[in-house]
């Protein structure tokens, strides 16, 4: 990987490139996407295509109730949403496959996104692709995410900003014999700014090139930021084990200074220090609420459990927050606190 210099906004007519998987960033990005392979376990020497095919993308149905508003921005409407029966649809989408010899990523040009990217020697998936994809609240200005999964990046802010809802023009730019590359391109309406992502292969690269660019056409600086979500598949044995390590191309990790990431700091410094870096650091979700000093009063609970009770539609049968989840992250918690103190006390 590589980092380039970046600027401190985006000026007209310049641009920032920076590596920055899965963190905000008020710059554009450039990113190589590595499929877990070496040369020695490439299966198909020969293989090298950029292929136009389809996947079906199956999902709770919800584009009757989005609507642009004056801005141009798609809007969820919740109550609309959820006073029709849920019914969930399998709908195709044109796609786009890159394969060489050390990796298959599918591309949905139409919705800026790598659907999947498919280790050939294993046949592995490396990222986690959602069965049945539903709309979650979210805090930004669509009102709206989508759970794909995949790769999406993201703009201008807050919560997957209104990138994820828009609509992309996608097409294939170049076809040789030494490159494949598909380019997804559109404007952010709040901003006016200009969003391409050039996705590419090559024959000897194990790895899929990403080329993020955030273009400013007016006379004056645009604030932003950018970021971009990956979700991904445990590797091994499909599992996430202790030694599991969290590589991110950045010498540490730095929050806004803003009241929404007051919870971070006991995370955040040196990568190589952050007990973000070994999921065996984490040794359980109870040590995680201690050490971010979170009680059982908090609505802490409520945000993990947020996902779930979309998920499992528990709304529907007046659990706002299954009693059991909220029990088991308490639990957690004291358990941690108990350990802690036995960990004291033996130390005296």
């Amino acid at each position: 990987m590589e980092i380039l210099p970046a600027e401190d906004g985006l000026h007209p007519q310049k641009r920032s490139n920076m590596i920055l998987p899965m963190f905000r960033s008020p710059f554009a990005v450039v990113l190589w996407v590595v499929a877990l392979t070496s040369p020695l376990q490439a299966m198909r020497a020969d293989a090298f295509a950029c292929i136009q095919s389809e996947v079906s993308l199956t999902y709770v149905r919800y584009e009757f109730a989005v609507q642009k508003d004056a801005q141009g921005v798609p809007v969820l409407d919740w109550k609309r949403f959820r006073q029709a029966p849920e019914r969930v649809v399998t709908r195709p989408r044109r796609a786009v496959i890159l394969e060489n010899a050390y990796l298959k990523a599918t591309l949905i040009p139409s919705m800026g996104r790598v659907h999947s990217l498919i280790h050939p020697g294993s046949g592995r998936e490396q990222l986690w692709i959602n069965p049945v994809a539903i709309p979650l609240g979210a805090n930004n200005d669509t009102g709206f995410w989508m759970t794909w999964g995949g790769i999406e990046h993201v703009m201008p802010s807050r919560e997957h900003g209104t990138s994820h809802a828009l609509k992309w023009d996608g097409h294939i730019v170049t076809d040789t014999s030494q490159e494949k590359r598909v380019r997804m391109q559109t404007v952010e309406p709040l901003t006016g700014l200009k969003h391409q992502i050039d996705y590419a292969i090559r024959t000897k690269d194990p790895f899929l090139h990403a080329h993020i660019q955030v273009s400013n056409p007016h006379p004056h600086p645009v604030r932003f930021s950018h970021w971009t979500t990956s979700t991904l598949a445990p590797g091994g044995g499909r599992q996430v084990s202790p030694r599991t390590e969290l590589v991110v191309p950045a010498k540490a990790f730095v929050p806004d200074e803003r009241d929404f990431n007051d919870w971070m700091p006991p995370l955040v410094g040196p990568t190589e220090t952050s007990p973000l870096k070994w999921v065996g650091q984490w040794k359980s979700i109870g040590d995680l609420m201690a050490t971010l000093g979170i009680d059982d009063d908090s609505d802490f609970t409520a945000q993990i459990a947020r996902v779930e009770m979309e998920l499992l539609w528990a709304r529907d049968k007046g659990l706002p927050v299954p009693e059991y989840v909220t029990r088991a992250f308490r639990e957690a918690r004291e358990l941690s606190v108990a350990r802690a103190a036995g960990v004291s006390s033996a130390g005296r």
